[in-house]
């Protein structure tokens, strides 16, 4: 009697232990899941903007090499509880990532490469809204007949999110580009080092740009509702005789910008095409 007595604590010990570890292992996958449930996740918005730029060297690639700076800004709304969800993003041959960075509401998160894909894994709170943000550069690699156009794309997704998407917005910013255009010789100019033949015309100077460089900082647009001022007559002039191809249609154009807005998206099929073309003047 004494001994059952003694083992009756023992046994009582290690049933409590199996029930507390029976519960452990279902509440972290309850907590964690490694999936969120299908349309449980509405994407909300997505801004997206793009600066193209000629390299000074200190990005690790030859002067004067056109690169492109990516910022993306996606906006998520969780109806469900917390759950977690990698994202990917594949590497095009044509734009290499020299950078990648990536951080959840403005909080660093760690960046998984597998060859040519990139991933994070993000949770998700419950019935919140969070922001991931990539920032990328990327080598645009010579195109076209003997290099001399340059150009990029990117899609535009739509499709497995919880409709609708309330704002799209995709603003490339060409005021680098520009500026280095403006600052080629001058037309007609000699050769650096050598006088002006005697009876050679003058060079015709390039127009001095209306705008200096972009800040770097993402614009804060307006709603496209309210008055714009239309771009400089210069900037007109390069779209004109430098850039090829600006798709999709519908863009609009501020100062050095070309930007495009969608409101209120439910169309799961909704798939577009980002592409910007250019002549390659500075090969």
């Amino acid at each position: 009697m004494a001994h059952d007595w003694k083992s009756s604590p023992s046994l009582s010990q290690q049933i409590w232990v199996l029930l507390w570890s029976a519960l452990l292992l279902l509440w972290i996958p309850l907590d964690l899941r490694a999936y969120c449930r299908p349309y449980h996740l509405q994407l909300v918005s997505v801004r997206r903007y793009y600066t193209l730029f000629l390299s000074s060297g200190q990005e690790g690639v030859g002067v004067g090499q056109p690169l492109l700076r990516e910022t993306g800004l996606h906006r998520f709304r969780n109806f469900d509880s917390r759950c977690r969800n990698p994202v990917f993003w594949r590497e095009l041959p044509e734009r290499p990532y020299l950078e990648f960075r990536a951080s959840v509401d403005e909080r660093p998160v760690l960046v998984e490469k597998d060859g040519s894909t990139y991933t994070i894994r993000v949770t998700y709170p419950g019935y919140e809204e969070i922001e991931v943000r990539t920032d990328t550069l990327q080598r645009v690699v010579p195109q076209g007949f003997l290099g001399k156009v340059d150009f990029f794309e990117d899609r535009i997704m739509w499709g497995g999110w919880r409709p609708p998407i309330e704002d799209y917005w995709i603003v490339v910013d060409l005021g680098k580009m520009y500026a280095a255009y403006q600052q080629k010789p001058l037309v007609g100019s000699p050769p650096p080092g050598q006088a002006p033949a005697f009876d050679q015309a003058p060079p015709t100077p390039r127009p001095t740009p209306a705008f200096g460089l972009s800040s770097g900082s993402l614009p804060n647009l307006p709603p496209p509702s309210v008055p714009r001022s239309a771009p400089p007559p210069t900037f007109q002039q390069f779209l004109t005789s430098q850039v090829i191809q600006l798709l999709p249609a519908g863009y609009r154009i501020e100062g050095n910008r070309v930007w495009w807005h969608w409101k209120q998206i439910y169309d799961s099929d909704w798939d577009k095409r980002l592409h910007v073309e250019w002549r390659a003047w500075y090969r």
